[in-house]
C-alpha cells in the first residue's frame, strides 16, 4: 500500500505530474534568528515623540512635529558656497601704445538665508591679518623719523636748543606712527574678542545643537531640559534663541 507523499513527509509537494523534492534548508531558521536580532530595537513612542529615545519633538506653540527641524539641520542646509570664475577686460599701456588686457579669476561666494544668519553659533570672526600687514607698513616712516633724530642730536649746534628739538621731533614721530598704532590696537583687540568667541563657543555649541525650530510658527524651542537656566518646552523667536544661546557662550555683548 502506497502513502500519500504529501501527507508522510511535509517536504514534499505533489505535483500534476510527478513528484517534485524539496529538501528543507537547515540554515534558515538561524539566518531569519540572526537578522532579528540585529534589527534596532525601538520603544513604542506617543506621537510627536521620537521612537529612538523617547522625546517630545511637537512644538510648544502649534502643538505639530510635521515641520519641526533641528537647529543644526537648518543652519547647514541655509549655508551654500558657490565657486566660479570671473572674467575682466581693461587696457594696458606698453612701449607700442594700448594694449587690450583680458584676464579672470576664481571667484568664491557665500549665500546664507535670513533664517539660517538668526541661527547662527556665534558671530563672524574679524580678521586682524591685514591690519597687521598693514600698520607694519604705516610704521616705516617713524621709524625713518627716530633715526633722523639720533643722527641730528649730535650736532654740536643743538645744544643750547635741545630740550626744543626732542620735543619737536618726538611729536613728529608720534604724528608718523599715530596710524599704525591705531591699527595695532584694533587688530588686538579683534584677537581678543576672536579668543573670547572660540572659548565660548565650546560651552554654548552643545546648548545651540539640541534646539529645534518649527516651520510652521515660526518660533525655537528646546525639547527637553539642557543646562540650568535654559527654558524647555517653551516657544521663543530665533533672536530670543540666538540670544540665549550667545549668553551661554559669554559672547552676547560682543
Amino acid at each position: 500500500m502506497t502513502s500519500d507523499p504529501s501527507t508522510t513527509n511535509p517536504s514534499r509537494q505533489a505535483a500534476f505530474r510527478g513528484v517534485r523534492w524539496f529538501q528543507p534548508s537547515h540554515h534558515r531558521e538561524p539566518a531569519q534568528a540572526l537578522l532579528r536580532g540585529h534589527r534596532p530595537r525601538r520603544g513604542a513612542a506617543a506621537p510627536g515623540r521620537d521612537a529612538t529615545v523617547g522625546i517630545d519633538i511637537t512644538c510648544p506653540s502649534c502643538r505639530h512635529d510635521d515641520r519641526v527641524q533641528r537647529v543644526p539641520a537648518i543652519r547647514a542646509t541655509g549655508t551654500t558656497t558657490v565657486y566660479g570664475t570671473d572674467y575682466h577686460s581693461g587696457v594696458a599701456v606698453g612701449s607700442t601704445g594700448l594694449i587690450p588686457v583680458v584676464g579672470s579669476s576664481t571667484t568664491e561666494r557665500t549665500y546664507t538665508t535670513s533664517l539660517s544668519q538668526s541661527l547662527a553659533l556665534a558671530p563672524l570672526q574679524q580678521h586682524s591679518g591685514k591690519l597687521v600687514s598693514i600698520g607694519l607698513i604705516l610704521v616705516i616712516p617713524a621709524l625713518f623719523g627716530i633715526l633722523f633724530a639720533v643722527i641730528n642730536s649730535s650736532d654740536p649746534e643743538l645744544t643750547s636748543c635741545l630740550p626744543v628739538f626732542i620735543v619737536a621731533n618726538f611729536l613728529f614721530i608720534t604724528a608718523l606712527a599715530t596710524p599704525s598704532l591705531f591699527l595695532f590696537w584694533i587688530a588686538s583687540h579683534r584677537t581678543r574678542r576672536n579668543s573670547r568667541i572660540a572659548k565660548g563657543i565650546s560651552i554654548s555649541k552643545h546648548i545651540w545643537s539640541a534646539g529645534h525650530y518649527c516651520h510652521r510658527c515660526g518660533y525655537c524651542f528646546w525639547p527637553y531640559p539642557i543646562a540650568p537656566g535654559i527654558p524647555a518646552r517653551q516657544a521663543i523667536t530665533p533672536e530670543n534663541y540666538r540670544r540665549i544661546v550667545w549668553g551661554s557662550g559669554g559672547y552676547a555683548n560682543l
